[in-house]
């Protein structure tokens, strides 16, 4: 036996003996095939380096060594190991041999192969929650027109049901028009207002196919859910630039519009869906039949879906434009040539009309509780009529639109909110907090100040973290 050197693992040291080995390489893939004499190979990738050593414990205390070295070889985790050849390095045991005879006590070896642990691991998977939310929302508001078209089922000889039918489906198609009819300041709603004017004049045949009338209704829905992704809709888009480069990514002012024109469609969707549920509460149903009363609960029902569904999708791409706001805000808030920029990026191109929904987590909380307890709702109300398929839809919608603004919702801002000691102006009051004003419109916003010279002592303010 020849003793190289000195070593130890975990910190119980030993001596090293005998050979030691290496062994390292590529991973190769073979190509060969069956009555064939041509083949090859491929370099996959690196294996990972194995290293084998023998060590001894030797003298008169090697079998109370040979006890501690076996513990910590036995030790779960990686462990720090210093070798004369290998340096000192973390790494994971993969296998062991202890070896002593009853004739030689004092002496113990042992022959050990251990691989180099990696600190870093496989990347994980991210969820794409905006994809998962649009799909799902697609997906629901499909099952709900799909369902409405199988179960309306009217053939009631009774004048008094007919009237109360066409009653309730021009009632709709009108709360649906007037809510519409506000979008169309900043968009061209022509094709919406043809679809809905071509509706009511048709109600009459409309109540006696109820496929033609699903496909009606969801395709108004379906067209406000996907308005965001046609520019050219928007009156205020710029005259020049194709609709190739105002949808591309690098586009802010498209990006811009899109957002705006999401804020609007969610506020008319909230707006409709108030008035839907007025119009449902205040039904007259006197001396109607049980099945048409059923089925004018379900028409009412289902456009109260589509319209939360609609609404969901808006707030997703609401988020995905605040998150776009933040790293814009940062990017635009790093000196250049000394000099930074001084106007707040977070409000850049918004009016006060449309001012974002979405800016701090504050804001994420807020939301996801307002539309997640819409589609509560919405969903006890669904399951009350029978469609546990749609209601079920409904629940993973929610579920959906929660994971997306968790997941998501982490990138914008934290608030902090505090009194003010003095009246003072609101450009005072920002700088003070954060060194700048730079955002002092937003804060004048968001706190509803009415006159920006003169914030009242003792009021509670909110401030964006970073603002």
């Amino acid at each position: 036996m020849t003793e190289t050197g000195k070593g130890s693992f975990r910190g119980v040291p030993f001596l090293i003996a005998r050979e030691q080995r290496e062994r390292g390489g590529r991973h190769i893939a073979k190509r060969e095939y069956p009555l064939r004499e041509a083949g090859g190979a491929d370099d996959i990738a690196p294996k990972i380096p194995e290293f084998t050593f023998t060590v001894c414990l030797v003298g008169k205390t090697a079998q109370q060594q040979r006890a501690r070295l076996r513990e910590a070889l036995y030790a779960p985790g990686k462990g720090e190991l210093s070798h004369p050849d290998f340096g000192t390095l973390n790494v994971l045991i993969d296998t062991f041999d202890c070896r002593y005879s009853a004739d030689e006590l004092d002496y113990v070896e042992f022959t050990i192969t251990v691989i180099p642990a990696e600190s870093s691991t496989a990347p994980e998977a991210s969820k794409d929650t905006a994809s998962t939310v649009s799909l799902q929302s697609k997906s629901t508001l499909d099952t709900l027109f799909d369902t409405l078209g199988d179960a309306w089922a009217f053939a009631s000889t009774s004048l008094h049901d007919v009237q109360a039918v066409i009653d309730t489906v021009t009632d709709k198609i009108g709360a649906i028009e007037s809510a519409i009819t506000g979008l169309g300041v900043g968009h061209d709603i022509s094709s919406f207002m043809g679809s809905l004017a071509a509706m009511r004049g048709n109600v009459s045949s409309l109540i006696t196919t109820p496929a033609r009338m699903a496909t009606a209704f969801a395709g108004i829905f379906s067209g406000l859910r996907a308005m965001t992704q046609f520019p050219a809709l928007a009156l205020k888009a710029k005259a020049g630039i194709n609709t190739a480069e105002r949808g591309s990514s690098n586009n802010a002012a498209a990006r811009q519009q899109q957002a705006e024109t999401a804020m609007q469609i969610y506020r008319t969707c909230d707006t409709l869906t108030q008035t839907l549920t007025r119009q449902a509460r205040q039904q007259v149903v006197d001396g109607v039949q049980p099945a048409t009363i059923t089925g004018i609960r379900q028409l009412s029902q289902t456009l109260i879906n589509a319209t939360a569904i609609v609404r969901v999708q808006m707030a997703s791409e609401l988020l995905t434009a605040a998150i776009d706001r933040v790293s814009a805000q940062h990017s635009e808030n790093v000196p250049q040539n000394g000099l930074s920029s001084s106007a707040p990026v977070a409000d850049s191109g918004w009016s006060s009309i449309t001012a974002p929904l979405l800016e701090s987590t504050g804001d994420i909380d807020v939301v996801s509780r307002d539309i997640g307890d819409t589609l509560d709702q919405c969903v006890i109300n669904t399951s009350d009529l029978g469609q546990t398929a749609c209601a079920m839809q409904l629940k993973r919608l929610r579920l959906a639109l929660i994971d997306d603004m968790n997941t998501r919702g982490l990138n914008l801002p934290a608030s902090q909110q505090f009194s003010l000691r003095r009246t003072e102006p609101a450009l005072v009051t920002l700088y003070r907090r954060t060194g700048h004003a730079r955002a002092w419109q937003r804060f004048v916003r968001r706190n509803g100040i009415r006159h920006p010279a003169f914030v009242p002592g003792g009021s509670q303010v909110e401030i964006l973290d970073g603002e």
